[in-house]
């Protein structure tokens, strides 16, 4: 199971007596785990050009990519979620970090469209497996800083593209394409050995375990302690609020993140600009997320969505703005 049974003095043993080594560990390996997926989406504008010159498919081709993946992704967290629920998240993490480096590996067997999208659509499912293991696991460990938690591993999904954007950004237009797809390799291999280097440290703590000295604050106490089923939750109209304007901010935020690179160009940027605008979109996305997690914890959950929802918009709209007037 993935949580060990609730044992007598199980929720004030340490971390340490538990796991035989610091939660932090845990956390740490959460973080590694996310990361080494986030080429997927943080590096895909920068992988997407080179994907499609090599293969001369067209930008619709690339663009369905892009889009299976997000929806891929995105169903695969649910079997991720109950699979780890069920056998706990090492084995979850390794069968999913193995396929989505295959997924990635996939972008190297064109020029036929149809079997490379397959694969790549198999390890989006699976690459959605890695990301619930690793935001859950880390937010089981620290239930006393659950925003700062989940908002660390949520950035390492931005942060983890950046060893790969800017030594493909400069690729030079007249390399050989064994020089980008020596990149591919280097990358599926890394989310491989990574994410079952990681799975190694990732475990659940007993059932009802708290650090030790933690108590709840009045204030932060769930309006229920009944644990929904997922029939349960989606008969609420909290959970379908939630789904629709997750949809809705994620759509808006994805389609930068795909296209920034091609976007920074219909504006006249240089290259450098366009390699700036994809790095610099992946630091400040994570920063986001960790600084939202942390103040989420002072001023509340709701308050700090309708927060970060409001400047996400007017961020996107500054950005038109901003490229209209050639401001870089």
């Amino acid at each position: 199971m993935a949580s060990e049974a609730a044992a007598p003095g199980a929720a004030y043993r340490s971390d340490k007596e538990i796991l035989g080594y610091s939660r932090y560990v845990v956390l740490a390996a959460a973080f590694l785990a996310m990361a080494v997926i986030s080429p997927y989406e943080y590096a895909w504008s920068s992988m997407s050009a080179h994907i499609g010159n090599i293969y001369g498919w067209s930008h619709t081709q690339i663009g369905w990519m892009f889009t299976l993946f997000v929806g891929f992704e995105s169903i695969g967290t649910l079997p991720g979620g109950i699979l780890r629920d069920r056998f706990g998240p090492r084995w979850v993490t390794v069968i999913g970090g193995l396929v989505a480096g295959i997924g990635i590996y996939a972008t190297s067997l064109g020029p036929s469209y149809g079997p490379v999208l397959v694969v790549w659509c198999v390890g989006s499912l699976f690459a959605g497996f890695v990301y619930n293991t690793a935001v859950t696991t880390a937010n089981k460990w620290f239930p006393d800083k659950r925003g700062v938690a989940a908002g660390l591993i949520a950035g390492a999904f931005s942060w983890g593209s950046l060893p790969f954007i800017f030594p493909i950004r400069a690729i030079p237009k007249t390399a050989p394409d064994s020089v980008f797809f020596n990149v591919i390799y280097l990358m599926a291999a890394i989310i491989g050995v990574v994410s079952i280097v990681a799975a190694l440290f990732m475990k659940d703590p007993p059932k009802g375990w708290r650090p030790a000295g933690w108590t709840p604050a009045p204030a932060t106490r769930r309006p229920s302690e009944h644990q929904f089923t997922l029939g349960e939750a989606l008969g609420t109209w909290q959970m379908w609020l939630l789904i629709v304007s997750f949809v809705l901010i994620s759509s808006a935020g994805l389609a930068g993140v795909s296209k920034i690179v091609r976007y920074s160009h219909s504006f006249g940027f240089t290259a450098a600009a366009a390699t700036a605008a994809a790095g610099g979109l992946a630091i400040t996305n994570g920063l986001g997320r960790l600084f939202m997690g942390a103040i989420s914890e002072r001023i509340g959950r709701e308050n700090a969505m309708i927060s970060s929802y409001i400047l996400c918009g007017a961020f996107l709209l500054l950005t038109v703005g901003a490229g209209s007037q050639h401001n870089q």
